[in-house]
């Protein structure tokens, strides 16, 4: 074969090779994001899934709440304890998530006045013991749904000015269940929005 026709095959070769190397690499990118994308978002397509399957509404400790769509039930715990989760888009974030629990002995109030004592009492302890490294405050919040006021303690802990979690613990006169919401700041008007809800 004469060498300037033997250097044209190669060279069709080689750009060959190397065009079925570029599609082979941008295939490989592709499925590569796509792969990081379904990690990130796999919970918003359970949380959907999951208002298919169910409506918005979840029962828990025989009431019932209204969830968003990107928050679940996640089923029943143990001791009657029930788990509302959302989805978060952030990889390794803290979980938001409200548990609903049987309150304690000696926490379900008669009448709203003696559940609004209660919890001012709890908040008034609770400020009078801060910790030195990690700033927290705790407030009152309450919150009207259908049927119940429910009093909450609000709890923010802030490290170097930067708030990095949020507590809210609510209860009802009456009603044996406590609520309770743990997790990032972002999220805490969405929760209370979520418990005003109970019916």
């Amino acid at each position: 074969m004469h060498p300037s026709r033997r250097n044209k095959v190669l060279n069709t070769v080689f750009r060959q090779a190397k065009s079925h190397k570029l599609i082979v690499a941008s295939i490989a990118a592709v499925a590569l994001v796509a792969g990081l994308l379904c990690v990130q978002y796999y919970l918003y397509a359970y949380a959907m899934a999951w208002h298919c399957l169910h409506g918005s509404y979840a029962e828990a400790g025989g009431h019932r709440l209204r969830l968003p769509i990107s928050w679940w039930k996640q089923g029943t715990g143990s001791y009657d304890t029930y788990l509302l989760v959302r989805a978060s888009p952030y990889v390794g974030s803290p979980e938001s998530q409200i548990v609903v629990s049987p309150a304690g002995p000696g926490e379900i109030w008669k009448t709203n006045g003696e559940e609004l004592q209660a919890t001012q009492t709890m908040i008034s302890t609770m400020n009078s013991h801060r910790h030195s490294d990690m700033v927290q405050s705790s407030f009152l919040v309450v919150l009207n749904s259908k049927r119940f006021t429910l009093y909450c303690r609000r709890e923010e802990s802030e490290l170097q000015g930067i708030d990095i979690l949020s507590h809210v613990s609510c209860d009802a006169s009456g009603v044996p269940y406590s609520y309770t919401f743990d997790g990032p700041p972002a999220y805490e008007k969405e929760a209370e929005s979520i418990l005003s809800t109970l019916e």
